[in-house]
């Protein structure tokens, strides 16, 4: 009984609300908050690469839908706003690959029985034209200013101004520069940008502003870094013992292995190696007259559970009378190294970069050594890599992991080798993976052998692509080379490689199948006797199909 009277209570307590919300100003909305708009299956679509179409169902008693744009998921700019009746919506044209934020409300009568927003995000289309704006060669970036270039089309890809944005994740992304070229200046295909700080990050956008649809104005962008010292780098001047220096933090707790030191001022800077475990990187403002000449070579010494560093050098002249790195003959010494790498660098008067002594009962491993975009010029009588000192036909006591030689020209020097491995590094069971990608090689490694690397196994692989060969002037008995070298059942890959026709590649085996072009050293280099090894004819195979270092293909 007693619960009856409770359920009657309640009852009669739910009638009088009832009652009591009929009475309201008949002004008033009897319905709750509005439903958020839902979209029709398959939208939101893009049309036309950069605007994006809506379509949804209606939602009783609306009187207005609200659509807002944002290029930030936030909503905290608002691109664009529309109030619209209808159940569709096309939005104005909008950035091409960009992510876009839309959001939609239904609106009441009553402001406040608006629905909430429903957000949603959408992908532009990219726009459907060729690059304009060419890939920055990093070459002719400063630490002030850097070169674009452009493909010069003024029918159908006008060029008429440069925007310059400095790129900052902290404080925002900030146009610096509206550059505005002249008429000759736009049919040039290049210019300098100048008036940047250093070690910043920038986006170049090309465009033309004579377009009426502002997002057609401009083409396509790249971003780039300007040179200079970056945060944690050691920067060194003129008057400074770069020598000094690096030893002195081989032994400081505080250096780590790998510190990079930035080379501010021109000049040249002896370098006396040492015993070492750290690796440093040393790198120089770019465009810069800096020589490195090496005094005393560098050595590896042993890292329980471990490698010694990996030495880097950019952007240098490097030169001296000795080998970069090298160890003593039968020093009983065991080490694993990291490895080299030269990237940007004129080498000249060098007898070479690295020499591996074995001794016996020993190892020593490299893990790899690259050679990158550099130019060897007069390189003297030497070998550029070198095993030496192998006595053990049958048991490992060195290794090369890796080693690569790519986008690098080496120049008259007829006496030089580039590999120097004995048929006992082989023989034992060392192996090595070696790759040569788009190197030219002019009257140079004549008179002995281009590459002495007989005997390796077949786990072992060598990899010799893209690479132009020209030697008349410098030849070894009527052919270009004594011997490559290249015997044994290591797995070879040689895909098209090419020389001028004066001189077959070789007489003896173990060639890496160059084809002969039908062009001779003046019909194919626009000046060899001054150096100038630009390919003159943009036609040719080795234009199309990128032969050589690259630098020559312009």
């Amino acid at each position: 009984m007693k619960n009856k009277i409770v359920n009657i209570i309640i009852c009669s307590l739910a009638c009088l609300m009832t009652c009591l919300s009929s009475c309201k100003d008949d002004d008033t909305l009897s319905v709750s908050d509005m439903f958020k708009p839902k979209l029709v299956s398959g939208y939101p679509e893009v049309v036309d690469l950069n605007q994006v179409k809506l379509i949804w169902y209606k939602v009783n008693n609306a009187v207005s839908y609200t659509i807002q744009i944002s290029f930030d998921e936030f909503f905290q700019e608002i691109y664009h706003e529309e109030t619209v009746t209808g159940l569709s919506y096309l939005t104005p044209e909008l950035p091409y690959a960009s992510n876009v934020y839309i959001r939609m409300r239904t609106n009441a009568q009553n402001e406040a029985n608006n629905s909430i927003w429903y957000e949603f995000s959408v992908e532009t289309d990219e726009r459907d034209i060729p690059p304009v704006l060419n890939e920055i060669d990093g070459t002719l970036v400063r630490e002030d200013n850097v070169t674009i270039t452009w493909v010069v089309d003024p029918e159908n890809f006008p060029v008429d101004s440069i925007s310059v944005e400095k790129q900052d994740e902290i404080n925002g992304n900030e146009v610096v520069q509206q550059i505005m070229l002249t008429e000759e200046e736009s049919l040039q295909g290049s210019y300098v940008i100048t008036d940047l700080e250093k070690a910043t990050t920038y986006k170049v956008t090309l465009c033309n502003s004579k377009v009426e649809s502002l997002f057609d104005r401009p083409y396509n962008s790249v971003t780039f870094k300007t040179a200079g010292a970056e945060e944690g780098d050691i920067t060194i001047t003129s008057g400074q013992d770069l020598s000094a220096i690096l030893k002195a933090n081989e032994s400081d707790a505080m250096i780590f292995d790998g510190q990079r030191y930035y080379i501010q001022d021109e000049g040249t800077y002896n370098l006396a190696g040492y015993e070492f475990t750290k690796g440093f990187e040393l790198t120089a403002a770019p465009g810069k007259n800096i020589v490195v000449n090496i005094t005393n070579p560098f050595t590896p010494v042993e890292v329980v559970d471990g490698a010694a560093g990996k030495i880097t050098f950019n952007n240098l002249q490097l030169t001296g009378e000795t080998l970069l790195v090298d160890n003593a003959k039968e020093d009983g010494l065991n080490y694993t190294w990291k490895g080299l790498e030269v990237n940007g660098c004129t080498l000249s008067a060098l007898p070479g970069l690295v020499r591996l002594n074995t001794s016996e009962g020993n190892l020593k491993r490299i893990m790899n050594i690259l050679v990158s975009n550099c130019v060897l010029n007069e390189m003297g009588s030497g070998k550029l890599i070198s095993v030496e000192n192998h006595p053990n036909k049958d048991k490992v006591v060195a290794a090369v992991d890796a080693l690569s030689i790519t986008q690098s020209t080496i120049s008259n020097s007829p006496n030089f080798l580039i590999l120097g491995f004995p048929d006992n590094y082989g023989y034992s069971g060392s192996t090595i993976m070696l790759v040569m990608q788009n190197v030219t090689i002019f009257e140079s490694c004549t008179s002995a052998r281009m590459i002495a690397m007989n005997r390796l196994t077949d786990e072992s692989q060598v990899f010799i692509n893209h690479c132009l060969f020209s030697n008349v002037k410098n030849n070894n008995g009527g052919n270009m080379f004594y011997e490559t070298c290249l015997a044994g059942s290591a797995t070879k890959t040689f895909e098209e490689n090419y020389r001028t026709t004066e001189l077959p590649e070789t007489g003896r085996g173990g060639n890496v199948a160059t084809v002969d072009l039908g062009l001779t050293q003046e019909e194919l280099f626009m000046n060899p006797a001054t150096g100038d090894l630009t390919i003159k004819d943009k036609t040719s195979v080795v234009y199309v199909n990128e032969i050589g270092d690259s630098r020559w293909l312009k």
